[in-house]
């Protein structure tokens, strides 16, 4: 959560991977659980999540909405990492009953987002009633160029989470697959341009060229999207060019993300060595700042929620990916291409996971509960 001199902001979007950090870090699934299941209750009559609940803030700027007094809503693009983080929090701890529990909530909100399509083959980030689509403060030059990343996000969800809930609770929606396929066809072609996605692509030609986004590119190749953009969006990804948007710290996880699964460590150690160790609030603060130029008494705050270089040390460079609900078997896809050495501890439900890396040489351990299987695979004994 953020805003904690004021209330208790709970998010789920940027925000959403601070309990991946709790699970793996901690080993803690109890707090993350209490998130999900008192964000759950924020859910509208119309289908969408109150971003930030159980603060009063998005219930306050509801009227404010109305009454045009502030450009802010209810984000729905938080709705789409609560749906995320709820089937992460299943495959960590293996709770059925919670997921169960969230499973109709979790169907409505997609078929709310379905509504928004109003027909359409893309949904879209203006013209709604007192919600908002947000994504990011500072990769985006207009409102309209975050269509590609939103629609692309919420195809991550149905791929990634609502098809395989579906799976686990035994159910079928025929709508769900529908809006999916849908989705897939109607962002392919308004916003890929034979090699990547172009955040401005109906527009590029009267705004003086294209414009990028590392939400989009990223969100692309980690989803598997369109696969003959990979290469093309990596290299853009990691070459930063001027006519890319970049994601302000709580969301770089994305980019930093794909290009981890695609053979660029050097990027990402090398930026936390060029850029986050450098950060004002590091040297002074030994915290992370809120935006990546933080000025002194101004209302960015010094200690945010960018957790995601610690996040993705477990994810990515130990490679953990968990293949039965509990962590009871899971592989490991360790990254070595780095210069650094680097030791840490990913924590499961029932024992742990130890990273070590010495020059060149990676070792990767599991405790004694589980079993090493061929192919990178443990399981529980």
């Amino acid at each position: 959560m953020d805003g904690v001199a004021r209330e208790r902001q709970q998010y789920m979007g940027d925000l959403g991977h601070l309990l991946n950090a709790h699970r793996w870090v901690f080993g803690e699934s109890r707090l993350p659980q209490r998130v999900l299941t008192s964000f759950s209750y924020g859910q509208t009559p119309d289908g969408y999540y109150l971003d930030c609940w159980p603060a009063f803030d998005r219930c306050n700027r509801i009227y404010q909405r109305m009454l045009g007094l502030t450009p802010w809503g209810p984000i729905i693009d938080h709705g789409v990492q609560f749906v995320i983080e709820c089937w992460d929090q299943y495959l960590y701890d293996g709770d059925f009953g919670k997921l169960s529990e969230r499973a109709d909530g979790i169907m409505r909100f997609c078929h709310y987002l379905d509504g928004l399509r109003r027909g359409g083959d893309t949904l879209p980030v203006e013209g709604f009633g007192v919600e908002y689509v947000w994504l990011d403060h500072y990769a985006y030059r207009a409102q309209k160029h975050k269509e590609c990343a939103f629609n692309l996000y919420v195809i991550a969800m149905l791929k990634s989470a609502v098809t395989p809930i579906l799976s686990a609770l035994g159910m079928e929606d025929p709508a769900i697959e529908r809006l999916l396929l849908k989705l897939n066809e109607g962002v392919t072609r308004k916003f890929f341009d034979g090699e990547t996605f172009v955040a401005n692509l109906p527009w590029a030609e009267e705004e003086g060229g294209k414009v990028y986004d590392d939400r989009s590119l990223a969100t692309s190749v980690l989803y598997d999207i369109v696969p003959e953009s990979r290469a093309a969006s990596v290299k853009i990804l990691a070459e930063r060019p001027a006519n890319l948007g970049i994601s302000y710290p709580a969301n770089a996880y994305w980019r930093l993300k794909a290009l981890l699964r695609n053979g660029r460590a050097d990027v990402f150690f090398g930026e936390l060595s060029s850029i986050w160790a450098n950060m004002t609030s590091v040297v002074e603060n030994n915290t992370v700042q809120e935006v990546w130029e933080s000025i002194k008494d101004s209302t960015y705050e010094f200690s945010h929620a960018a957790v995601c270089p610690l996040h993705l040390l477990y994810t990515d460079v130990l490679g953990i990916k968990v293949l039965e609900p509990g962590c009871k078997a899971f592989s490991i896809n360790p990254i070595s291409d780095f210069d650094c050495d680097l030791s840490f501890r990913a924590r499961l439900p029932e024992g742990y996971v130890d990273y070590e890396k010495r020059g060149d040489r990676v070792t990767v351990s599991a405790s004694d509960n589980y079993r090493e299987c061929p192919d990178g695979v443990f399981t529980l004994k």
